[in-house]
């Protein structure tokens, strides 16, 4: 594995985290905190948009979905056993690999103009749900519980909506004036993601290994 591939389970080994509720919830708590980012990084681009916009209706859509699948792991957790630690308060800095890094982050984003803002977050979201996509199709498919492949087939139906719609914003701003910025907030986020990713895949693996050591069934 190369030191910038991003630590992931792979299908045998989800096979056994879903059989150890310790396990199963270490993974779903990231999700967790994954989705209740995206409700706090809309809500800042909600207020600078006017009422009516179509954009603004599908960010609407977008933020409730966040906020539904929040719960949604949130009451899995509870089910298998583990109450779910408390949400982080600077989500920012949770989705950053340093405090430096996230001090320079939020004063770039807080300098720029709401249109550019806008451009940026969105491809951040993107990079974040692309990454969280191809773990869930990873997940669905070793769940054997056909109430949980339910509930984790709703969240992605959802989600391939936000990625439908976030990407289409982003290619129709790529065809104007900011094409330049389109390209370069694309690239930033998926090279900061990608570490972000291997840092708390990493976090996640070893709260596993924990997990399945202690055994925890």
């Amino acid at each position: 594995m190369s030191s910038d591939e991003p630590v992931r389970l792979d299908a045998n080994e989800f096979r056994e985290v879903v059989r150890h509720p310790r396990a199963h919830a270490a993974v779903l708590s990231q999700y967790r905190i994954g989705e209740y980012a995206g409700v706090v990084a809309l809500q800042r681009l909600l207020g600078e948009l006017d009422a009516g916009q179509r954009l603004r209706r599908a960010m609407e859509i977008h933020q409730r979905d966040e906020a539904r699948h929040t719960s949604v792991f949130t009451d899995w957790m509870r089910r298998l056993g583990v109450e779910p630690p408390v949400l982080p308060r600077d989500v920012e800095a949770y989705f950053a690999t340093s405090e430096e890094e996230a001090r320079r982050q939020r004063a770039l984003v807080d300098s720029l103009p709401p249109e550019v803002r806008r451009i940026c977050v969105f491809a951040g979201i993107n990079a974040v749900e692309r990454l969280a996509w191809t773990q869930f199709e990873t997940h669905l498919a070793c769940l054997e519980r056909p109430e949980d492949v339910e509930v984790l087939r709703g969240v992605m139906a959802e989600e391939k909506f936000h990625l439908s719609y976030v990407e289409a914003e982003l290619e129709r701003q790529a065809k104007g004036e900011h094409g330049a910025i389109v390209t370069a907030a694309l690239d930033d986020a998926r090279q900061r993601f990608a570490q972000f990713s291997q840092l708390r895949r990493a976090e996640t693996r070893a709260a596993v290994e924990r997990a399945l050591a202690g055994g925890q069934a």
